[in-house]
């Protein structure tokens, strides 16, 4: 069709042909209709959302619907191959909202420094902590952490450590060299020394030392053999050998990058002596070696049970003696049997062991850890090493899962003043899923909700006033309730008789053709709304607006309309008569009472289709209806789409009866005939408002 039948602007084609699933990484807009959903309210949605993804790709917007679609709504979206919409029960804002896919946790047993190591890359404030089995233990505040450290004031407090050596060795970036003494290694309080005075001064200041400050004491040393033979030698807890040792470990894997590099910005420290410790891994190769009186190159093999090096002297080198510091690569190849001559280096110095010590190692209590840090950072973080367990929150009453309301959220946090969030836990498993912070609810709300075809809370989602919930926009064609909102909203209310309609005349402002598909849904919802522009709603506009749909479509009005209700008419297929009564069912209070009633509308080609076995079985479902909801009276139209005639059932006082001035249906009683009359907004809704009070009084 030209482009001028539709609009007068220039246009572009929409390319929304389905619904999208869209990503939840930003704040939702979700486009919603009334409860018990018809065609008008639901096709209008979907149309309105493609439009709003267009204008603003930028946001995200969700199609959706307060309720199960009817039979008339699957058949169209079935027809032009379009997506359902999501159907939405309740839009109260829920804790699993806040579920992150790769939720940042920490273990229990993990040290502070691991701690630290998240907080430095994510920025968190708390975490998560769980347990071994992933289930939720508390929470892990960065306050809390701090504040431990800001309270020590005497020396031996800032030295003290309450840590073990598994933590130690985490938290250093460690292995261990030799076969470690794990036996019993739960956390205790242990003491730091960093040892940097001369051997003789150390001899003097730990001479009174008893055999238990040896054993709690944590000594970060650089390669000092004196000093470590020492300390082996008073079974001294943990030794550190430091990165500003050069010890070199070279796996079968190597790629050629040493344990301890040689960058100056990752050691922060350097060997004033420039030289390296050689430690050849067995079978893999082994180092430049300067010729050294009862020294051996060592061999360590890494067991990957045991995570731990196993130090020995090398059986097949002797290099005491004649072995000359100018030793060339190929002979000490020729002697170890190398294979990987090019893993040597470059020619520098390297330590070397004692054999002695060696054995003494391998033969004492004493856990030795090397590390690739330099002294200073390897001190700073043994004091890390403290494992999270002493400082978390294990108050369970910062747990919800993920139905738990918004509102409940926000009302544990108040309760617990000192909580900084709440973790969203699967309620199977206890494993979480979530964290909801302060920050979480003080940010907008987490809803937005453009109603479609109604604007009355009453008749919207479950949830639409609940915390979180922001209405935005609405966009209707019927009068206007009570509702008040907090901030001013956009608002799209026009004389006419299908949302639809104006969804369509949105498009136009907008100077965008929507394409085939979302063209014949909203054609088909105007069919459905004015009753193939028969009803008295139907405004000129409405049918401007359908024959330039139509001529957009290729769909001729008079065989899609029919085509609709033949294929989908109530009476004929639906076995529930609760679920066809409530299909399109509003709720009213009766001007100048407190009356309620309800007034239900089912279309159907044919009157014919009302059997007597039909009629009784409708009225007694609207007997019980009327008794359940607590009704002062209910009313069924049931209108005949093609001859534009209604029957109106009603369930109520017999005052009724008297008052709506209407000819009894046949011979029955509360049952009338009414002729022209095909809608409930326009003509059935003001008439009983007219005659309603009278049977009420």
């Amino acid at each position: 069709m030209p482009k001028e039948d539709f609009m007068e602007t220039h246009s572009r084609i929409s390319s929304n042909l389905k619904i999208p699933q869209v990503s939840t990484d930003g704040p939702i807009t979700y486009v919603i209709g009334h409860k018990n959903p018809d065609s008008d309210s639901v096709l209008s949605a979907i149309s309105y959302t493609a439009l709003l993804r267009q204008l603003y790709p930028q946001n995200f917007y969700v199609a959706a619907a307060a309720g199960p679609i009817t039979a008339q709504t699957r058949y169209i979206l079935d027809r032009f191959k379009m997506d359902h919409p999501e159907i939405i029960l309740d839009i109260t804002p829920k804790a699993g909202a806040f579920r992150r896919p790769n939720l940042i946790t920490i273990n229990e047993t993990d040290s502070i420094a691991r701690a630290l190591e998240l907080y430095a890359k994510f920025q968190f404030k708390v975490i998560p902590v769980v347990n071994s089995e992933g289930s939720f233990s508390g929470f892990l505040s960065l306050t809390d952490i701090f504040s431990s450290f800001l309270r020590p004031r005497t020396e031996r407090e800032l030295r003290m450590v309450y840590t073990s050596v598994g933590s130690i060795l985490s938290a250093v970036k460690g292995k261990y060299l030799g076969k470690p003494s794990l036996a019993d290694d739960v956390p205790t309080h242990r003491l730091i020394y960093t040892l940097s005075i001369s051997y003789s001064s150390f001899i003097e200041l730990t001479a009174s030392m008893t055999p238990e400050d040896w054993k709690i004491g944590i000594f970060v040393v650089g390669y000092h053999i004196s000093m470590i033979q020492y300390l082996v030698e008073k079974s001294a807890g943990v030794i550190i050998i430091s990165k500003e040792s050069k010890i070199n470990l070279m796996t079968d894997d190597y790629q050629g990058t040493d344990f301890c590099s040689d960058s100056e910005n990752d050691m922060g420290e350097t060997d004033s002596q420039g030289c390296e410790l050689g430690v050849c891994l067995h079978g893999s190769g082994i180092g430049d070696v300067e010729s050294s009186r009862n020294s051996a190159v060592l061999n360590v093999s890494f067991s990957e049970e045991s995570s731990h090096m196993v130090l020995k002297p090398d059986d097949c080198l002797n290099l005491s003696g004649g072995n000359s510091s100018s030793q060339n690569v190929h002979d000490i190849g020729e002697v170890a049997s190398i294979k990987e001559a090019n893993l040597f280096g470059s020619g520098r110095k390297r330590k070397v062991l004692p054999d002695d010590l060696v054995k003494a190692i391998n033969e004492s209590s004493t856990t030795v850890i090397v590390t690739p840090l330099a002294v200073s950072s390897t001190t700073l973080l043994v004091k890390q090493s403290t494992p999270v367990t002493e400082y978390i929150n294990r108050d369970q009453s910062l747990i919800v899962n993920e139905n738990a309301k918004l509102s409940d959220v926000r009302a544990k946090l108040n309760t617990a003043k000192h909580a900084h969030a709440i973790c969203v836990v699967d309620k199977a498993n206890n494993r979480p899923i979530g964290v909801i912070t302060r920050m979480d609810l003080l940010k907008s709300k987490m809803r937005r909700v453009i109603l479609m075809d109604h604007n009355e809370f009453s008749q919207s989602v479950d949830g639409i006033k609940s915390d979180g919930v922001e209405v935005v926009e609405i966009v209707d064609h019927h009068r206007l309730g009570t509702n008040t909102t907090v901030t001013p909203i956009k608002m799209t209310v026009r004389t006419v008789g299908s949302t639809c309609t104006i969804v369509a005349g949105m498009y136009r402002e907008h100077g965008i053709i929507p394409s085939p598909e979302i063209a014949s849904l909203l054609l088909s919802g105007i069919m459905c709304d004015t009753l193939i522009l028969r009803s008295p709603t139907t405004t000129r506009i409405d049918i401007v607006t359908a024959e330039n749909l139509a001529k957009l479509t290729g769909l001729r009005i008079q065989e899609l309309g029919p085509s609709i209700f033949n294929a989908t008419s109530p009476l004929v297929n639906c076995e529930d008569k609760v679920k066809l009564i409530k299909t399109d069912y509003k709720l009213y209070t009766v001007d100048g009472t407190d009356k309620n009633i309800a007034v239900a509308q089912v279309e159907t080609t044919s009157l014919e289709a009302l059997t007597p076995t039909l009629i009784r079985e409708l009225q007694e479902t609207l007997a019980d209806l009327r008794e359940t909801e607590k009704l002062w009276a209910i009313a069924l139209l049931i209108t005949d789409v093609v001859t534009s005639n209604s029957i109106l059932m009603c369930e109520g006082p017999l005052t009724i009866r008297d008052a709506m001035g209407y000819p009894n249906y046949e011979d029955y009683d509360m049952l009338f005939e009414m002729k022209g009359v095909v809608s409930r907004k326009k003509q059935l809704l003001p008439h009983l408002m007219a005659v309603l009070p009278l049977a009420v009084n």
